[in-house]
């Protein structure tokens, strides 16, 4: 009888566990269930459940006219509200043909850089506190709260812009703007190098993400991934230099990249991309021309199909709407980067140890607000 039970015992694989990551734990960056299978410390399986703060944004935009929607959008992502914005206004433009004038075209690539710079300072805020690192989490919220506070003088609001407008932006920049803005710039600049210091030449922040590949570029493409998780493979791929909008085929700017997909890799790729964001708004300040920041636009689109993407903090920012010629959207569809590298995470996930899996995480950068749209 002994014998039988120790062989029913030994036929059943009790060497695993399956856990809960979330949904309410504050290291998935939102509300998101991992469900994970561990054998020892090590994964061997992984799932992905969403939904938690689903809002049914694309269905919202549908009920509303072309010109109420773009305040819905900031909620996307809420550290990166300006691109979300500007892929709806450029896909409505494709629509309508309608043209935009330059000094509102630099104006939105100033939006844009200072939002990518803002957002890059939530990442390192929420991966230092993703893998223990307090100090990291201090400086990122003080750094992204002075370009905030250039942000509010541009748009009148923090986080929830309401920015952009199809044919141009909301409104011109304020007097004093280019002295608040250089200020600002310095003052994120003054710091990065303390950054570096603490992160990646920092000998325990090293040993605690160089070896946690994500994928290689081969396998990152197969993905469908984009934005810095992708370039940290070493892939040069960026929708500015790669397929130019706005004025960006006339400004200077690099486009970082890592070496290996690491943990590490997408850390370095996101402290680079920020000294370049600086650069490009530089260069924004000193030849944004005189004229008008907006042309009227019709009251709503003519029957059409438009899709238009942005280069994202995260990666590429898309929207494919369908008009019918009445004053409301028939079809709006949002294409997430953040939704594509989480459903990764099976993948990524597979062989790494339990405590990498924050890590991962934090490296890929989620906001669960354009998940779960």
């Amino acid at each position: 009888m002994v014998n039988d039970q120790q062989t029913s015992l030994e036929s059943k694989d009790i060497r695993t566990l399956t856990i809960n990551v979330g949904p309410q734990h504050p290291s998935t960056h939102g509300p998101m269930d991992i469900v994970v299978t561990i054998e020892g410390e090590t994964i061997i399986g992984a799932d992905v459940k969403l939904g938690y703060i689903h809002r049914g944004i694309e269905k919202l935009c549908e009920l509303r006219n072309f010109f109420q929607i773009p305040v819905y959008l900031n909620r996307l992502c809420y550290v990166s509200g300006m691109f979300w914005e500007y892929g709806f206004v450029k896909a409505v433009e494709e629509i309508m043909n309608q043209k935009v004038p330059e000094r509102a075209e630099w104006l939105r690539v100033i939006a844009c850089e200072l939002t990518r710079i803002a957002s890059h300072m939530i990442f390192f805020a929420s991966f230092g506190a993703d893998v223990g690192n307090l100090t990291l989490y201090s400086w990122g919220i003080r750094d992204r709260d002075r370009i905030i506070d250039v942000l509010e003088l541009l748009s009148g609001q923090r986080m929830t812009f309401g920015y952009f407008r199809v044919g141009g932006v909301r409104y011109d920049v304020p007097v004093g703007f280019e002295d608040n803005i250089e200020k600002s710039l310095r003052y994120v600049e003054s710091h990065l190098r303390d950054y570096e210091r603490l992160t990646v030449e920092n000998p325990v922040f090293i040993a605690r993400t160089e070896n946690i590949i994500l994928a290689d570029s081969s396998k990152a493409l197969e993905l469908g991934w984009t934005g810095p998780l992708l370039r940290a493979t070493g892939l040069k791929r960026d929708l500015r230099r790669d397929e130019p909008y706005a004025v960006y085929d006339t400004i200077d700017f690099e486009i970082p990249t890592g070496k290996r997909g690491s943990v590490l890799d997408t850390f370095y790729v996101r402290i680079e991309e920020v000294k370049e964001s600086i650069k490009i708004v530089r260069q924004a300040i000193k030849r944004i021309p005189s004229g008008p920041f907006q042309h009227r636009a019709l009251l709503y689109p003519p029957p059409g199909i438009g899709y238009a993407h942005v280069e994202d903090s995260r990666g590429e920012c898309g929207y494919m709407i369908v008009s019918d010629g009445s004053p409301k959207p028939y079809r709006v569809k949002i294409r997430s980067p953040a939704y594509v590298h989480v459903m990764s995470l099976p993948y990524i996930l597979k062989g790494l140890k339990l405590a990498d899996l924050y890590a991962v995480i934090g490296a890929i950068d989620p906001c669960l607000g354009e998940i779960d749209r």
